[in-house]
C-alpha cells in the first residue's frame, strides 16, 4: 500500500521498502493532459518515476511508463527529502 502523497519520501522509507514497491502513486497534470503517475522503488535502495495513460493499472505504469528526468518534474510529482532525492536513477 502506498503512502499519501502529502507526507515526503524519506530515505528511511526509500531503504526499508522491498524492491518493486509501488511508495507513491496518483494522477497529475503534466505537459496539458492528466497523467497516472507511480513511484517506484528500484532493486538498490534506489528509485523512479513513471507515468502513463490515466486509465493503466499502477502495475502497467510501473513496467511500461515513461520515466521522468528532469529535477523539476521529479519534485513536482513527489516530495522528497534532499537524501531521498540523491538516490533517484535517471
Amino acid at each position: 500500500m502506498t503512502k499519501p502523497n502529502s507526507q515526503p519520501l524519506t530515505l528511511t522509507e526509500l531503504q526499508e521498502a522491498q524492491p518493486r514497491t509501488i511508495l507513491r502513486n496518483g494522477i497529475k497534470p503534466f505537459n496539458g493532459r492528466a497523467v497516472k503517475f507511480v513511484a517506484v522503488r528500484g532493486l538498490i535502495e534506489d528509485w523512479a518515476i513513471y507515468y502513463g495513460h490515466i486509465c493503466a493499472t499502477d502495475t502497467h505504469v510501473a513496467r511500461f511508463g515513461t520515466k521522468l528526468i528532469f529535477e523539476k518534474d521529479i519534485r513536482a510529482f513527489v516530495e522528497c527529502s534532499q537524501d531521498a532525492f540523491e538516490m533517484y536513477r535517471y
